[in-house]
């Protein structure tokens, strides 16, 4: 029989609370291997059983430890009324950094892809 609508929640693990396989198989991983440094080493072209990895294996590691520091981008829409200045925050400091829409601030040279 199905709990009545609108019922607290009773029962099962609590929200935030790892499940212990998942935790033992990463502790298991963790002391058996060190799957990101073997990748580390794919990627700065170090030899590996007496043969140094291709180009495109270099950038598929690189492509894997990218995907585990860096958020994954989403479209956001961006709306408003009349003439304003959007800035975009990208974690970077530096000259680069100017607010879109200010006319007054330097473009960044970007060079053109043939």
């Amino acid at each position: 029989m199905a709990a009545p609508k609108g019922h607290s929640r009773w029962g099962g693990r609590k929200r935030g609370v790892p499940n212990a396989v998942n935790v033992q198989t990463r502790n298991e991983i963790g002391e058996q291997a060190d799957p990101i440094g073997f990748l580390c080493e794919i990627v700065n072209g170090q030899e590996i059983d007496g043969e140094r990895p291709t180009l495109d294996q270099r950038m598929q590691a690189a492509r894997i430890l990218a995907g585990k520091v860096l958020p994954d981008l989403r479209a956001v829409e961006v709306a408003g009324v009349g003439p304003s200045v959007i800035f975009v925050e990208t974690g970077l400091s530096g000259e680069n950094s100017i607010p879109w829409g200010d006319s007054s601030a330097p473009l960044p040279v970007v060079e053109e892809w043939r």
